[in-house]
């Protein structure tokens, strides 16, 4: 009996520990086909059927960041994961020397220059399924001019809201409200 707890333990902690390490690849033809992704994506992670992508100026690390930070604020919410996915959403990277409307699903966005200047990452819409920030965020580059915070946490908390939660759980945004009013009236 005690053989087969010490066989479980191990089974446990190889599943949770040796997990590989995600890669940064080129887009698979599949993915690129179910997102119609842009020429302009080079680069590609994928965390839980979610694409992470950017174009081929954009550092791995940034990439691997990314994932990381995405896979502790999912942890275990592979529904949220799946919902996303399932409404093509993908998490864009901007290289340093890139701008906002050079992300393909941002690229319409008027007039350029305000979008270019005022924004290094946007959240995800239905319309415009991509989720986005400056490797400079990612990778705490001097001067990022977002320096005192994670773009990728404020973006993608958007994204978690907008396009996973309001499909796994429907009273999410009635209990968010009620919950608002609620603090509003004790002035927290």
């Amino acid at each position: 009996m005690r053989i087969y707890r010490v066989i479980t333990c191990a089974a446990l902690f190889a599943g949770l520990f040796l997990q590989a390490a995600p890669k940064v690849t080129a887009p698979p033809a599949k993915v690129r086909k179910a997102l119609k992704l842009d020429t302009f994506y080079q680069k590609h992670v994928d965390v839980g059927g979610l694409s992470i992508v950017s174009s081929k100026n954009v550092s791995d690390y940034a990439l691997l960041e990314a994932a990381f930070l995405i896979g502790q604020m999912l942890g275990d919410r592979q529904d949220i994961l799946k919902a996303m996915a399932k409404n093509k959403v993908r998490f864009a990277i901007m290289a340093h020397n890139e701008y906002t409307t050079q992300i393909p699903e941002h690229s319409d966005l008027q007039p350029r220059l305000y979008w270019n200047k005022r924004a290094r990452g946007l959240g995800a819409t239905f319309e415009r399924p991509a989720v986005s920030c400056g490797e400079e965020n990612l990778l705490l580059y001097p001067k990022d001019p977002y320096s005192k915070e994670n773009i990728l946490i404020h973006e993608f908390a958007h994204a978690i809201h907008n396009m996973g939660l309001s499909e796994t759980d429907p009273t999410f945004d009635e209990r968010l409200e009620a919950t608002y009013e609620a603090a509003v009236k004790e002035r927290l």
